[in-house]
């Protein structure tokens, strides 16, 4: 029996379950927290009875606690999403985990030691929103992001953060959604929309991680009232946009309508947001007054070209990382083709084109 398998899968049950060492060792028989703790530290092996107890008594399918593929822990989703309904989500979530539960299994096989680096913001929920816009600008400055953070935020996500990033094709009415679990965090973000609300949703999940154990979300948001929410939604702004970056476009405020408009689209392109992102930031700096935000209705504001090439410009299915563990896997038989075909949901020929889009090499 592969106890690489079972004694993580045994730990991770018992977590999703709230229960200590203590607690499971009594509820399966066993001689005590030790007992319990060699198994799940792959030390000991698990006897079939023992399998079966495991499956009574913890509610779960024999063949499901088997299946290194198959999601065991209780996720903890945040979703940004406006009117999608409960059966939707689930039904999201279950495909998600899915592809999480595979590249954590498969990671360590083909060498890749993904490690999370837990930072944190030192944020309450009764923190200023002007906390948060400050915790934003030092993040940027800590992590070298630049003069367009946008274009090295996935990257810190990522490579510097242990945060695993997927793109996928949600519904339209979801946003995005941070992921916690015990050893992973990851980010899903929804391709299909346009480039400048992909980064803002990046960076607002991103807030999410930063803060999950101070400033717990809820499990959906629709971006109302809550105050977790504005939070994010200043962080974001702020670590996309950082003042210093603004103020060297000069002054905002003696310029004509006509002019300005000119300018917001110029430096929303300049840092991959959109327009209506920007002004909200400009407002907020008292770059511009609220007369001059009045007058700057949503239709004026829009580009003409904003949504004409939206899905042209979404980037590839899930990320590079993700992929290049995958085909790996593929190469060194760690996962059949069926197996990889089944879980991405796709066929032969999407698999490749897929490999392709992300220029990642895989002889299979």
């Amino acid at each position: 029996m592969n106890t690489s398998i079972t004694g993580p899968r045994l730990k991770a049950l018992r977590k999703s379950l709230g229960l200590s060492l203590e607690e499971a060792a009594k509820r399966l028989d066993l001689d005590g927290a030790a007992t319990l703790s060699s198994i799940e530290a792959g030390e000991t092996l698990m006897t079939g009875d023992q399998l079966v107890l495991v499956s009574e008594k913890f509610n779960m399918d024999l063949d499901n606690f088997l299946n290194p593929y198959f999601p065991i822990e209780r996720d903890s989703f945040h979703w940004r999403q406006t009117e999608v309904s409960i059966e939707t989500r689930k039904a999201l979530e279950r495909k998600v985990m899915g592809l999480i539960t595979a590249f954590r299994f498969l990671s360590p096989s083909v060498g890749l030691r993904f490690t999370h680096r837990r930072t944190s913001l030192n944020l309450t929920r009764e923190s200023r929103l002007e906390k948060a816009s400050e915790a934003a600008e030092r993040f940027a400055l800590d992590f070298d992001m630049g003069q367009v953070p946008a274009k090295k935020l996935h990257e810190i996500m990522e490579r510097q953060l242990g945060i695993l990033v997927l793109w996928l094709d949600g519904p339209k009415d979801v946003s995005g959604a941070a992921c916690r679990l015990e050893e992973l965090d990851f980010v899903l973000v929804n391709r299909r929309e346009s480039p400048g609300h992909r980064n803002f949703n990046l960076a607002h999940e991103l807030f999410h991680i930063l803060t999950w154990d101070s400033i717990s979300p809820n499990n959906s948001s629709s971006d109302g009232e809550n105050k977790a929410e504005q939070l994010a939604n200043v962080f974001a702004s702020s670590l996309l946009m950082p003042s210093n970056e603004i103020e060297k476009w000069g002054d905002w405020s003696s310029i004509d309508d006509s002019q300005l408009v000119t300018r917001i689209h110029k430096v929303a392109d300049h840092f991959r947001v959109s327009t209506s992102a920007l002004l909200r930031r400009l407002v907020s700096l008292g770059l511009i007054d609220e007369n001059q935000n009045g007058k700057l209705n949503e239709a004026k504001l829009r580009k003409p070209r904003e949504r004409e090439s939206v899905e042209n410009s979404a980037p590839p299915l899930y990320s590079k990382l993700f992929v290049e563990v995958i085909a790996k896997s593929l190469e060194r038989c760690q996962m059949s083709m069926r197996r990889a075909t089944g879980l991405l949901d796709m066929n032969y020929e999407d698999l490749r084109d897929l490999f392709a889009s992300h220029g990642v090499k895989a002889d299979i």
